[in-house]
Parts: C-alpha cells; sequence; structure tokens
C-alpha cells in the first residue's frame, strides 16, 4: 500500500508540474505574440506591393515580394546619413543625461541638505506630470532664453538647434531624466557606507571616493541607464519636433516620410495612393528599429548582465 501511495504522489506530483510547466509557456507565447506580431506584421508589409494590400487573401506573407518599397524609402530620407547624425545626436544627449543623473542620484543617497526629501519629491514627480503639461513653458524659455540677464534684454532664441535639449539633459530635466535619478539613487543606496568610511580614512577626499570606487561599482547600472536613454533618443519625436523643427533626424524624417513619397507619387498620373502611404509608413518603422535591433543583437549579453547586476526586476 505504500509504494502505490508513494506512486500516486509522485504521478500527481509530475501531472501538477507539468501543468505549471505549461501554463508558464502557454503565457510566455501569449505575450510573445502581443509584443512580435506588431513588428512582424510591420516588416510583412513592408515587402507588400500595393496589389497585396488590396488582395484580402493576403493576411500576413506576401504574394509579391518587392524591395522598392526599402529602395524608395532610403532614398527619400537619404538613411545612411541622416542615421549617423541621429547616432551622434542620441549618444551625445545620452551621455550627457546619465552623467547629470548619475552625480544628482549620488547626492540624493550619500549627502544630508535642507529640503532633500522635497527635492526627491520633485524627481517622482517628474516621473508623474506629462511632459506635455510643462512643454509650453519651455518653449517660451528657450525661445528667449536669458541666463541671468546677461545676454541682453530680450535673450537669444536657442530653438532650431540641440541646445535645449542638452541643457534638459545636463540638469537631469530631460526624457525620462527623473527615472535615471530614481535607479540611480536606490543603486547608491545599497552600496555599502563601509567602503566610503574605508577611503576617507586613507585620507581620499569626495572626489576621489566617487571616482575610484562608486563609479566602478556603479557600472552595470550605467550601462543599463545608457540603453535605455539611447533607446528613447532614437525614437522620440516630441522633444525633437519641439525643440528642433526642421531637423534632419532619422526619427522625424520617418514621421513624415509617407506624405514625402506621396507628395513625390502624386506628380505622377493618378496621384498617389494611400495604401503605397501606408506599405512607405511602415517600411519607415522598420528602418528606424533596425539599427536598435542590430545594437541589441550585438550588445545582448552586456545587455542583460548589466540589467541584472544592476537590480531592475519586474
Amino acid at each position: 500500500m505504500s509504494n502505490i501511495r508513494v506512486k500516486k504522489h509522485v504521478s500527481q506530483r509530475k501531472v501538477k508540474q507539468f501543468v505549471i510547466s505549461f501554463a508558464r509557456i502557454f503565457f510566455l507565447i501569449c505575450i510573445c505574440f502581443v509584443v512580435l506580431y506588431p513588428l512582424f506584421l510591420k516588416i510583412s508589409i513592408s515587402f507588400m506591393s500595393v496589389m497585396d494590400l488590396y488582395d484580402s487573401s493576403v493576411v500576413f506573407l506576401p504574394k509579391n515580394w518587392t524591395f522598392s518599397n526599402w529602395k524608395l524609402a532610403i532614398e527619400a530620407v537619404n538613411y545612411l546619413p541622416t542615421m549617423l547624425k541621429t547616432l551622434g545626436f542620441a549618444v551625445t544627449v545620452s551621455l550627457l543625461q546619465i552623467i547629470s543623473a548619475l552625480l544628482i542620484g549620488y547626492g540624493l543617497a550619500r549627502f544630508d541638505f535642507p529640503f532633500k526629501k522635497l527635492v526627491f519629491a520633485f524627481v517622482i514627480l517628474t516621473l508623474i506630470v506629462p511632459a506635455e503639461n510643462i512643454m509650453l513653458p519651455l518653449y517660451f524659455y528657450f525661445h528667449n532664453f536669458n541666463f541671468f540677464g546677461l545676454l541682453g534684454s530680450n535673450g537669444i532664441s536657442l530653438l532650431g538647434t540641440m541646445w535645449p535639449i542638452a541643457l534638459l539633459s545636463m540638469t537631469g530635466c530631460g526624457l525620462r531624466g527623473g527615472l535615471y535619478i530614481f535607479m540611480f539613487r536606490s543603486y547608491f543606496e545599497g552600496i555599502p557606507k563601509e567602503l566610503e568610511e574605508a577611503g576617507s580614512i586613507d585620507g581620499a577626499d569626495h572626489f576621489r571616493i566617487f571616482r575610484s570606487i562608486i563609479l566602478p561599482s556603479a557600472s552595470s547600472i550605467t550601462v543599463t541607464c545608457f540603453l535605455f536613454s539611447f533607446v528613447w533618443q532614437w525614437t522620440d519625436t516630441f522633444y525633437v519636433s519641439t525643440f528642433m523643427p526642421g531637423n534632419s533626424l532619422l526619427q522625424t524624417q520617418i514621421q513624415g516620410l509617407a506624405n514625402r513619397v506621396g507628395g513625390i507619387m502624386s506628380l505622377t498620373p493618378g496621384g498617389v495612393d494611400p495604401y503605397y502611404q501606408s506599405i512607405m509608413s511602415n517600411t519607415g518603422v522598420v528602418l528606424l528599429i533596425l539599427p536598435i535591433a542590430l545594437l541589441y543583437l550585438l550588445a545582448q549579453r552586456y545587455f542583460v548582465e548589466s540589467v541584472e547586476n544592476s537590480g531592475i526586476v519586474g
């Protein structure tokens, strides 16, 4: 009887493990489908001809494969020079933002000063308040930028240049800046203070402690925040359209690709086909995310390690 009970218990345990594993795999497949289906659909549409969109039998894969959409999109946005320019912009802004967030996060985690909790509350508030709510005063501020009245009575206009976004990034107020400050502060609070006390006993000042002890230990969280910042800067259209009107960055060029190609095609007899504009719009999105996908494939191992070492979960 005891052997029968043991076998029954083992079989029930295996069934339970199988059900749990199946439910986990099914859930992951559903999540992957929700995430990957729109991307797969855009890639598929980018290779379709207009006849495929009119054909109701075409669902996932095109019947008439064509690379003309890619060729026209690449020529319309001047892809390679525009991509290199956007790369320089995203890297510069991300570096400025991470440096400022690193210093602010360390200061909030390690130093005591008046209204410290209030300052951190304002940092959290930047995560809650949408950027659209403060964009109008920021727009007028940079339109008549005046540093403590040193630039004349009316100041100067920084709109149309990179300076508004650079200044916001250098002061920790850039795109998702509050998130990076929060991440750095949480990370630095987990570092034992004994490390800094040991450095102080050896005669090191705050700057040397920060440079020699804190920075090397914060490499994982720094890489993580930089990658997050780079991806968001690469795909951002709100900030660059507001502060840099008429710019030639890749994200804004892709945003107006369908209308630009539509204007070219409308010069031909018959005008532009709205379905063709849809094809070009999807092709542009694929061209925009293609460099990020390649970057992830090349740096996948480092990205996963940085996220694991930084303690980010969920």
